[in-house]
């Protein structure tokens, strides 16, 4: 049966080889979205204890994963979002197994991330994604996502871009 469930910590191995194959295979491409450094398995370590950390399984075999998550990056802050700060999802950190891409399980893990979102009733799923991987910002679009500005992380040389999905308008009063 394939299923969407919270990661378990004895994964962590496994679930950054997911992480490092798909860096290698968007470095391969031309895409330094992940540089080596990022994501690390100390990463992996701290979502499954945090357990922000869904994967995607067949036959019990992980094969993506998403970080869904309250925490919004340092770098989030100068961005001129429309939703409020507060009560927002981030997506962070998916990724699907290289030899399992373009099968739909991304859209599986962000279908159960908007899902969890709107249940929970947050306002706001908000993420980033490079400028340079075409593929991940054409697959964000068309879920709705919309460009809120731009922002660079540590060692890169192109902008991320930073997306929003509304969920919930808040209305003031």
């Amino acid at each position: 049966m394939d299923d969407i469930k919270l990661c378990n910590k004895n994964e962590a191995e496994e679930l950054f080889k997911i992480y490092d194959d798909c860096r290698k295979a968007m470095q391969s491409a031309g895409i330094f979205q992940w540089q080596n450094e990022y994501p690390t398995l100390d990463t992996v370590k701290q979502d499954l204890k945090e357990q922000t950390l869904y994967g995607y399984y067949e036959n019990e075999k992980c094969l993506g994963a998403v970080c869904i998550s309250t925490f919004q990056d340092e770098e989030y802050k100068e961005i001129a979002w429309e939703g409020p700060d507060e009560n927002v999802v981030v997506i962070h950190r998916l990724a699907v197994n290289p030899d399992y891409q373009a099968k739909g399980i991304a859209r599986l893990l962000m279908d159960y991330a908007e899902d969890l979102a709107k249940k929970e009733n947050y306002s706001a799923i908000r993420l980033d994604s490079y400028s340079q991987n075409k593929r991940a910002l054409k697959f964000y679009e068309r879920r709705g996502y919309e460009k809120r500005g731009e922002c660079f992380f540590a060692g890169r040389d192109m902008p991320f871009y930073c997306l929003e999905l509304i969920l919930h308008r808040v209305s003031s009063v």
